[in-house]
């Protein structure tokens, strides 16, 4: 037998608090990266939802609710997606596709392929193509990685 959930039941008590602030956190957010893409405009926005979710998530938790301004929480998560962090993630410097790993230890990841607008098909990076290392792959810093 399969159990029904209500609905009023499942929604955690910081979850209306929160949406009262929604607008105003994403108004500046949408602030904070008007001079992005309008599709990188929204995904950074969202971030900066998630993020601001989880700080009030903690201030709810701690009792200072009275602490939780959307402007403040704002002012906290868009430093947070401009250094790269994902909202649910931990940071992790080894992680070498993240951005935090690539701002914070001064990484750069290029592709292994490319793609020929002549053709419209795929090619392995080799001659014709910046490249530091035989065979076409340039990876990261070479003081902190080599190819083996």
């Amino acid at each position: 037998m399969i159990a029904k959930i209500n609905p009023q039941e499942s929604v955690p008590e910081w979850h209306e608090p929160f949406l009262q602030m929604l607008a105003v956190i994403e108004r500046l957010a949408s602030l904070a990266f008007r001079d992005r893409a309008p599709e990188a405009k929204e995904d950074l926005t969202q971030e900066v939802v998630v993020n601001a979710m989880q700080g009030f998530k903690r201030l709810y938790g701690n009792g200072q609710v009275e602490d939780a301004h959307p402007s403040v929480l704002a002012r906290y998560a868009i430093p947070r997606v401009c250094e790269g962090s994902k909202g649910g993630n931990r940071h992790c410097c080894r992680e070498m596709l993240s951005e935090y790993a690539q701002k914070s230890k001064g990484l750069r990841v290029d592709r292994l392929d490319y793609q020929d607008h002549e053709d419209d098909a795929w090619h392995p990076n080799r001659g014709g193509r910046p490249s530091r290392y035989p065979g076409g792959c340039r990876l990261y810093e070479d003081r902190f990685w080599r190819v083996a």
